[in-house]
């Protein structure tokens, strides 16, 4: 099997799904090494996004979002591509723009190539802005590998692999807890550590997000890996969790009590088991 072909149809089919359903990571992650089409795919997702055309990783080319952003010049595309050390005179600059309504689109996308060139005191300053994510904003961050860039910022995004090792297809920012949680399929700690980790409807939505990628992958090595950890995990409970996450997000749309939800998702799981 030819694993670099594996992880770029499993990413583009997660980018694609966030296109269609217009339920979008706020920030995410692109890792992997040099020549696996990190940069491309960010910025053909974000050209996507705006593209007046079917919400597809190909932009049409012909309308006038599209002629727009070939040429990066469009208002609500943002993109630091530098091989420069990034510092806090251009995050700052960043965060005013985010903190402007979309000027043509529903979103404002931002791309920043070579993250890890992030100076410290620049990182902590963005930190900021992912810990308070301005409203239709999405954030695309591409680095060659998690270790490079600050621990906190790396767990407030959806981390998207695109490493030729194949180590991790689609990786998540998912925490340690949550993930420890979720495979000692402890429900009290599971409930709890969610619980404390959705302080707002935006975080609760990213942990649904990051909860989804978690489920769909081992739903995915269900089928196509022979581990003896997979026997944890049934395809019914997968199936009927991964049903219930999407319903939460459409609950959460409506302001229903983000307690009510996780609480009601997770039983649900354990029901399952």
């Amino acid at each position: 099997m030819n694993m670099g072909r594996l992880i770029k149809n499993e990413t583009k089919r997660y980018l694609e799904e966030q296109l269609k359903s217009q339920q979008y990571a706020g920030s995410m992650l692109f890792i992997g090494q040099k020549g696996t089409g990190k940069y491309q795919t960010a910025l053909n997702f974000g050209r996507a996004l705006l593209c007046q055309d079917d919400m597809t990783l190909t932009p049409c080319e012909k309308c006038s979002e599209c002629l727009a952003t070939s040429k990066l010049n469009h208002p609500d595309l943002i993109v630091i591509n530098s091989e420069e050390l990034i510092k806090i005179t251009e995050i700052r600059e960043l965060q005013k723009k985010l903190y402007l309504k979309p000027f043509r689109a529903s979103h404002k996308i931002t791309i920043i190539n070579n993250a890890e060139k992030i100076t410290e005191e620049a990182a902590n300053s963005f930190l900021k802005i992912l810990e308070e994510p301005p409203q239709d904003s999405i954030l695309i961050l591409i680095a060659p590998e998690k270790k490079s860039m600050l621990e906190t910022i790396v767990s407030r995004c959806q981390v998207v692999s695109f490493g030729s090792r194949g180590e991790d297809i689609l990786g998540t920012g998912i925490s340690d807890d949550l993930r420890e949680a979720i495979e000692e399929k402890n429900l009290i700690k599971l409930f709890k550590v969610a619980e404390i980790e959705s302080k707002t409807p935006d975080t609760t939505k990213r942990i649904l997000a990051e909860l989804e990628v978690f489920f769909r992958n081992l739903l995915r090595q269900k089928f196509t890996e022979n581990k003896e950890s997979m026997k944890n995990f049934s395809e019914k409970s997968i199936i009927k969790t991964l049903e219930g996450i999407s319903e939460s997000l459409q609950y959460l749309e409506n302001n229903v009590n983000r307690r009510f939800l996780l609480e009601n998702l997770f039983i649900n799981y354990m029901v399952e088991k």
